[in-house]
């Protein structure tokens, strides 16, 4: 009997929390998403990181477009503050926001070549993530076919670790196109459909964590920073 009346506790708590408003990180990888994460942290929101997606394979599923599988996990219901994989990925905010319309959502920009620089040292010889949701995102899905076509094993497709078939290397025009275009596609979406539900700024802005506090309605000290992985 106890056991039961826990269960339905927990599943009310759990229904509670998420109906409260949520705010997700749009930005690409290496544009301040984990110092994003230590800032929801600092103000009390319920953060979900990449952990949450590497224990729940939500990269994967985003890639099956099996979203409601994302949305039903605990952990993305428990939470109320998103960054990392997948929010960012490609026009994902599209339903996020058709799914959450009282979603905030963050969106920071750094200079593009620096920021080519900062994926390729931490790429090393591969990509960035997943080879399928990285040439998903990035623009290569014809060479992700070519390697499905070679036989090339799942595990090796869909690993965030190990050795991976492709590189990032000698492809700065490339990938800072594609970088330069989901600011583009995200701001202009927001634009036409909900302009005060996007906060659209410069990681380079000292002040963008006030900006941001305001944007969210949160009280922010003037002398507040939040630095994570910030060595590129």
């Amino acid at each position: 009997m106890r056991k039961k009346l826990n269960k339905f506790i927990n599943r009310m708590r759990i229904s509670s929390l998420e109906k409260q408003p949520k705010v997700f990180c749009i930005s690409m990888q290496r544009t301040g998403t984990t110092s994003t994460g230590q800032f929801f942290k600092d103000h009390g929101l319920r953060w979900s990181g990449w952990g949450s997606d590497k224990r729940n394979n939500w990269s994967q599923l985003w890639a099956l477009c099996d979203y409601e599988s994302i949305f039903a996990s605990e952990e993305f219901r428990l939470a109320n503050a998103y960054e990392d994989s997948p929010w960012w990925y490609s026009k994902f905010y599209e339903e996020l926001y058709k799914r959450f319309p009282d979603a905030k959502f963050i969106l920071l920009k750094r200079d593009p070549s620096k920021w080519y620089k900062s994926v390729l040292s931490r790429a090393q010889d591969g990509v960035m993530g997943a080879v399928n949701t990285h040439c998903m995102n990035y623009a290569r899905e014809a060479e992700l076919n070519q390697l499905i076509e070679a036989g090339t094993p799942q595990k090796q497709l869909t690993s965030v670790s190990g050795e991976k078939p492709m590189s990032m290397k000698n492809m700065e025009e490339h990938y800072t196109t594609c970088y330069l275009e989901h600011f583009d596609n995200a701001t202009e979406f927001f634009n036409k459909n909900q302009p005060d539900a996007l906060y659209a700024g410069e990681l380079e802005d000292p002040k963008k964590w006030q900006k941001i506090g305001h944007f969210l309605g949160i009280d922010v000290a003037d002398d507040y920073e939040s630095h994570k992985n910030d060595g590129h």
